[in-house]
Parts: C-alpha cells; sequence; structure tokens
C-alpha cells in the first residue's frame, strides 16, 4: 500500500470532513469545565458540580468522586487587605485653593 492511499484511507476513517478536524461537542467542555471548577471548590459545590457532569455523562455524582479523593486539599482563604486609594479630586480642589 502506498503512503498517500494509506493517508487517504486515515482521513476517511478518522475525521468528521476529508481535511477537517471534527469540531469538539459542546458536551465534552462542559464535562472539563466542570471537573475543572470542582478540582477547586469546597465540598458541596464539588457535589452539585459532579451532579450536573454526571447528567451529562449519564452516571451517578458518586461514581465520580473518585477522581478528587487523593487530591483533598484545604483551600486557602483569601486574605484581606486595606486598600487605600488617593482621593484625586480633592486633592485637586484643595490646591485649587
Amino acid at each position: 500500500m502506498r503512503p498517500t492511499q494509506q493517508l487517504n484511507e486515515l482521513i476517511a476513517t478518522h475525521m468528521f470532513v476529508p481535511g477537517h478536524v471534527k469540531v469538539d461537542e459542546p458536551e465534552s467542555n462542559f464535562v472539563m469545565s466542570g471537573l475543572r471548577a470542582a478540582g477547586s471548590a469546597n465540598h458541596i459545590n464539588r457535589r452539585k458540580i459532579l451532579s450536573d457532569v454526571s447528567d451529562v455523562l449519564n452516571c451517578k455524582a458518586e461514581e465520580l468522586e473518585f477522581l478528587f479523593t487523593e487530591f483533598e486539599m484545604p483551600i486557602p482563604s483569601a486574605a484581606n487587605y486595606e486598600v487605600m486609594v488617593p482621593d484625586f479630586q480633592t486633592r485637586l480642589l484643595a490646591v485649587a485653593e
């Protein structure tokens, strides 16, 4: 079999339209985004996200929990800092007087 014939056969077999790569399904984007979000969510929100993802995958949410059992890490709370923003309008009025 010639290489070009083999290539044409691979394209015809595995590509949606010869010469074009098949477009991603929206479901796969939802699943990947949901699993990424679940990785950084707290336990309650993770269960809700996995419930939605399991609906798309047609499985039970409990069947997806194995993805996160070894990676249980506490989510650090964000530090609060007081920010002082200069009031330029008041300073300009003071200079103008």
